[in-house]
């Protein structure tokens, strides 16, 4: 009976070593599952990143993955990129190169500006930033890229738009002016302060300050033709007679936009001003000169 009692308590514990290990694989099983199941779910939030990520081994700078929005501004597929370097892809920094490794090997940068050439000889103009991570126990480097191309060439565009505009505006000698109506500020260049005969374009910042230079007779008509601008956010284009600190009387012309904000809603206005003193007064002499024949 003794013999028996053993022989099943021995029979009692393998069955329980065999449910012990049966829950043990049971638990095994869900952690895999649910580890496979947050790699898909972190696979498809990486590919679906609008900013480029790119993860490569600290090691060898080998690249260990990409998400699409890399891939499209490095200008290379998937499989070209798994298990290569920047380098060895044609991707290089525009003299930048041991600044980039500097980078690299530190592990932590935030946001700098960085200029790349892909294989196909684009070039592209990037803010980058750098974070030392762990993949399956691998030390790794997590690179964020944000493409800035297109501000760039944006910035490029009005840079040279401006330039263009400083030279039309420098070879026709008119002066440039800024008015902000909430605040009543005035902005003006040197041109402006030579037409008006102030010298220091400091002297007038205001609209107040403007129109105390206006002769007299004008003040009306140009203070309607403004606000009538302003009220139907119109562009500005108007003539006017101004008095200088010598006592010397100057006729403009005047012309501008209104800028409006989101709303509709105007909040300033810009222009320039051409001293066109010489070609009215020609134009009243030639009139005289006329008039003259015609009595004659």
């Amino acid at each position: 009976m003794g013999q028996f009692a053993a022989i099943l308590q021995d029979d009692l514990r393998a069955m329980m070593g065999r449910i012990n290990l049966e829950k043990e694989n049971e638990e095994h099983l869900k952690d895999v599952t649910s580890l496979r199941l947050s790699e898909e779910r972190f696979r498809k939030i990486f590919h679906s990143l609008s900013t480029a990520v790119i993860i490569i081994a600290r090691a060898d700078g080998r690249i260990i993955d990409a998400n699409k929005s890399a891939l499209a501004i490095s200008g290379v597929t998937r499989e070209q990129a798994i298990g290569k370097t920047l380098a060895s892809l044609g991707i290089s920094a525009i003299n930048e190169q041991q600044l980039l490794a500097k980078d690299l090997a530190a592990g932590h940068v935030i946001n700098r500006p960085l200029d790349l050439i892909t294989p196909s000889d684009e070039e592209r103009h990037l803010l980058v930033s750098i974070e030392s991570i762990s993949v399956h126990e691998q030390e790794c480097l997590l690179l964020m890229l944000t493409d800035m191309t297109s501000v760039y060439q944006l910035e490029k565009s009005l840079q040279t738009a401006n330039e263009r505009f400083e030279l039309a505006v420098r070879a026709a000698e008119m002066g440039v002016w800024d008015w902000d109506k909430k605040s009543q500020t005035l902005l003006l260049d040197a041109r402006i302060a030579d037409i008006y005969g102030i010298g220091d374009e400091a002297l007038m910042t205001t609209y107040e300050n403007w129109l105390n230079y206006l002769h007299p007779e004008d003040v009306a008509r140009s203070e309607a033709v403004i606000f009538g601008a302003w009220e139907n956010a119109q562009p500005y284009n108007t003539e006017f007679r101004i008095v200088r600190p010598d006592g010397s009387v100057r006729f403009i012309k005047s012309f501008g936009n209104v800028i409006c904000d989101g709303k509709g809603q105007a909040v300033r206005m810009v222009g320039v001003n051409l001293d066109i003193t010489e070609k009215t007064l020609a134009d009243v002499a030639l009139q005289q000169s006329e008039t003259r024949l015609k009595r004659a």
